[in-house]
Parts: C-alpha cells; sequence; structure tokens
C-alpha cells in the first residue's frame, strides 16, 4: 500500500521520518512527514505517525488534530485510536481518553498496553476497583508485567485509604 500512495520519494521521505523518530528526533522526524505529506496528503500512516512524534514532545493539541484527521480518512485506524487516547490521557482529559481504549479493546480486546492506559485513567480518575479489574486484566495476559503489578498495588493501596475516610 505504501508504495501505491507515495512516490520513491515520498516513501524514502516517510521511511526516513520513522527512523528519525526512532531516534527519538521527532522534530526532524516531523519535517520529514510534513514533506512525505506534500507529495501525498492523504496517507494515514504518515498523518499518525507525524502525530505520534507530536506527542513525544508535548504537544498534544497538535497531534489530536493529526489522529483526528486519520480517522476523518481511516475511521477504524486502531493506531490513531490509541494514540489520540495517550495524547488524551496526558491532557488529563481521562473520560474522552478511556473511550478511545475501549474503541481499541472492542477490535483488540486482549491488547495488554490499552489495558494498562485504561487502568491508569481509570486510577486518576479515583476509580480504584475499575482500575485494579484493569490491571488484573493486564497481569491475567502477561503475568510479569511489573508495570500491571505497581500500578495494581497503587490502586490497591487508595482504594484501602479511601475506604478509612
Amino acid at each position: 500500500m505504501l508504495n501505491s500512495l507515495f512516490s520513491p520519494r515520498g516513501k524514502q521521505l516517510f521511511q526516513e521520518g520513522l527512523a528519525l523518530s526512532k531516534l527519538g528526533r521527532y522534530e526532524d522526524a516531523i519535517s520529514f512527514f510534513d514533506q512525505a505529506l506534500e507529495l501525498s496528503p492523504n496517507y494515514p500512516e504518515a498523518i499518525v505517525n507525524k502525530g505520534k512524534s507530536l506527542t513525544n514532545l508535548g504537544r498534544y493539541g497538535e497531534a489530536i488534530k493529526c489522529f483526528d484527521r486519520t480517522l476523518d480518512l481511516s475511521p477504524r485506524n486502531v493506531d490513531a485510536w490509541f494514540c489520540k487516547g495517550l495524547a488524551l490521557f496526558y491532557q488529563e482529559k481521562y473520560d474522552q481518553a478511556i473511550y478511545y481504549f475501549d474503541n481499541v479493546i472492542s477490535v483488540y480486546p486482549d491488547d495488554v498496553n490499552t489495558w494498562l492506559e485504561k487502568g491508569s485513567a481509570l486510577f486518576y480518575q479515583d476509580k480504584y476497583e475499575e482500575a485494579v479489574s484493569c490491571f488484573d486484566r493486564v497481569i491475567s495476559m502477561d503475568p510479569g508485567n511489573e508495570t500491571a503489578r505497581c500500578n495494581r498495588e497503587d490502586a490497591m493501596a487508595a482504594l484501602e485509604k479511601k475506604s478509612l475516610r
């Protein structure tokens, strides 16, 4: 699909953007994604990867615009759902983030990272029991997941503290 959407130069620019992003050079990556998008403005993969780089730079509003544009072009783009959920999470818009995490879970019910992020969003909303359920789900799928175990412990401690009030 990439070959049919980009000219050879556009494909090269896109691939360079991906490589720079993997190296943590997000500003440079964005520049390459923008150049690639000049050649093919409606390629969802390039738009979503630009959004990921923007997210990594803390530019959540711009990132969300990329994810929205991706979803306009590809409404069931699970990567855009997840990434938009993360950007909303970082903006502390937990209800909205959970909506997008739930979209991902509806397609990939065993996605460990999505359950982990949903549990964290619930935790920050003081919905500790629901958070524990999410972390338990992660642990049942990935018993060695230390993040889930630590997050579960934190949620249980918060739940216990809340019950003592």
